[in-house]
């Protein structure tokens, strides 16, 4: 049983109290309770519960409960506040203990507080996957991080429609040297349908990931600045290098090349080129950066 308090501050999201407590066995022998507590501009409560059949079994399943409020930036001087309420049930197999193939059945509430967008009602359906084999989190030297999800869902937008949805992220480690590494990846995605809600599009750009959409539709781009691309496909490739100066500091340069647009094609047609340079220390309260990003577009 494990309960955490912190304070992340990032120049794009400003200041946020973080709050995690993850309990085992509470309600079953073999399950896992988590509540997380998030307060800032990006603001989320969730609770969800996951159970693993049997000590060593390879099937799990679990249910998760949120309330989520943000901001969507789906066009050049427009924003929107949004407040997300989601509900899921997941199941799946473990292949290992770095790989996960399950469904997730998702219904959500979506208010905007601008009236230029509807509010959403919706649900779907999810077939997932999810590979994680990183030497470390905060700056990995070694493995992968891969993630997929093919969406098919409905909402109220417009009647008798539908719409799917599909995101992939692959980015891969490889040591050069004890104290060098190269990386190298891609995320892709494409949405379609007339019942495709707004938080459903692709808000491509900045350096930090946000809390509530960061794996499925804002991506980061280097060099662009946060939610600075708008569109329902996208495509963005990643490449990088990593040295380690001392023990508790790291630098990496790399660059992202790609772009958002609402017709997909590939490859795409003169593409965004982004780069970056970050200074990472590990301290005793955690791990800090310094990021610098640059476009000529």
């Amino acid at each position: 049983d494990r309960a955490g308090l912190g304070i992340r501050y990032d120049d794009q999201r400003r200041a946020a109290l973080l709050f995690t407590a993850t309990l085992q066995n509470l309600l079953r022998y073999g399950s896992v309770t988590r509540v997380d507590l998030r307060v800032g501009e990006e603001t989320q409560v969730r609770a969800s519960y996951l159970r693993r059949y049997g000590v060593t079994g390879r099937f799990q399943g679990g249910v998760s409960l949120g309330w989520s409020e943000g901001e969507l930036r789906p066009g050049v001087g427009a924003a929107t506040g949004i407040e997300l309420t989601r509900f899921s049930t997941s199941s799946g197999l473990l292949f290992g203990q770095s790989t996960l193939l399950g469904v997730e059945v998702t219904g959500e509430w979506a208010v905007m507080r601008d009236p230029a967008y509807p509010d959403v009602l919706l649900g779907s359906i999810s077939a997932v996957l999810d590979h994680e084999s990183l030497d470390r989190i905060d700056f990995p030297g070694r493995g992968a991080d891969v993630r997929a999800r093919w969406e098919l869902g409905v909402s109220d937008i417009a009647p008798g429609g539908d719409f799917a949805h599909v995101s992939a992220s692959a980015q891969l480690y490889l040591p050069l040297h004890a104290r060098a590494s190269v990386d190298a990846g891609f995320f892709a995605g494409s949405g379609r349908g007339g019942d495709l809600p707004l938080h459903r599009r692709f808000l491509a750009g900045g350096q930090h990931p946000s809390a509530i959409f960061a794996t499925t539709t804002q991506p980061l781009f280097r060099g662009v600045p946060s939610q600075a691309l708008s569109g329902s496909s996208v495509q963005i490739g990643r490449a990088g290098l990593r040295v380690e100066v001392l023990p508790t500091v790291h630098v990496r340069g790399g660059v992202d090349v790609g772009g958002v647009m609402d017709a997909w094609s590939f490859p795409i047609e003169d593409p965004i080129v982004g780069w970056g340079l970050t200074l990472g220390v590990d301290t005793v309260v955690g791990p800090a950066t310094l990021e610098w990003g640059w476009t000529d577009e």
